[in-house]
């Protein structure tokens, strides 16, 4: 759930401490970051994400024969995924702030393409390429759109328990909503493992390590961080499914003392309409511990959207 998990959201108005205060970019920024880890891939830029894989639906005793059979194994998998989203959400902190909190609703649209090649039985190789808008009912000065793009490599290790090793690379581009101003620029890099326990054919369970480094333009706003994670998947029908997702950070700014401890807790719903159609209800709530008193916050969010994904 964190390899792809990726991207996604953001959020100032309110005088708090005189570094947030001086410029809302830097709440949008950082609110995007912790939103990140709670979008699905779908609806999300290329960061990393944490969803397990389902389990294998394959059934060793099917009643099919012959041509049927050799007819499973063949499935064409497009190799193209194009996916688009539309959500609204509530936020109860929209400015990440310590003291003085102030709520808001914001819309969020989401589109872009995908694609995974296997180079081999155990390497592949997957690039993204998204755009986001975020407006906000109270608070539009935190409108933004944002534009990215990565590529990753995933290697399974069958001698390390079939443990997964994966490396990715993504760039963001963060632009006023109002004046279409680019306000912030990030180069990420990202290395990790993960591991996912198929304990059914319906419920999955996946933990992984991750270690995360930036080169941000502003330099101030650049961070580094060390990240663990665990999440849950659950189908309880065909069409309906749930997935829980834990997620710590130890992050560490290269400019200034800034040290935090992030939680991040998640739980969405989806009811699956169709194979390309479904919807999705999520509820997450952020808490972050810092060594500076003004970037201590916690922030709770929740909202519905609805989720498209077309292989081509």
């Amino acid at each position: 759930m964190v390899r792809q998990l990726s991207l996604v959201a953001v959020m100032c108005l309110v005088m708090i401490a005189w570094s947030l205060a001086a410029d809302p970019a830097v709440s949008s920024v950082e609110q995007a970051r912790q939103l990140a880890p709670a979008y699905p891939q779908s609806t999300d830029a290329p960061a990393t994400d944490t969803a397990p894989p389902p389990a294998s639906t394959g059934d060793q005793d099917d009643d099919s024969f012959g041509s049927q059979q050799i007819l499973k194994g063949v499935d064409r998998v497009p190799p193209f995924d194009a996916f688009a989203s539309v959500s609204a959400f509530f936020t109860n902190n929209v400015a990440l702030t310590h003291r003085d909190t102030h709520s808001d609703s914001f819309l969020t649209a989401a589109f872009g393409l995908s694609t995974s090649r296997k180079i081999t039985d155990t390497l592949e190789l997957d690039l993204t390429s998204s755009a986001k808008i975020f407006r906000y009912a109270r608070f539009s000065e935190f409108d933004l759109d944002s534009l990215d793009v990565g590529v990753g490599l995933t290697y399974r290790v069958p001698k390390l328990w079939d443990a997964s090793l994966y490396a990715s690379y993504g760039f963001s581009d963060l632009l006023n909503g109002r004046s279409g101003n680019e306000f912030f620029d990030n180069h990420d890099f990202t290395l990790g493992v993960e591991k996912t326990f198929g304990l059914s054919r319906a419920l999955n369970i996946g933990t992984g390590l991750a270690g995360d480094a930036n080169v941000s333009d502003p330099k101030v706003l650049q961070e580094n961080s060390i990240s663990s994670y665990a999440g849950i998947d659950a189908a309880f029908t065909r069409h309906l499914e749930a997935h829980l997702l834990y997620h710590y950070a130890w992050q560490f700014y290269t400019e200034g003392t800034r040290r935090d401890n992030n939680h991040l807790l998640s739980l969405s719903l989806e009811y699956t309409v169709t194979n390309w159609l479904s919807i999705a209800g999520t509820t997450f709530l952020s808490v972050n511990d810092s060594n500076e008193e003004a970037y201590s916050y916690e922030v709770l969010t929740g909202g519905l959207g609805i989720n498209a994904n077309i292989g081509f």
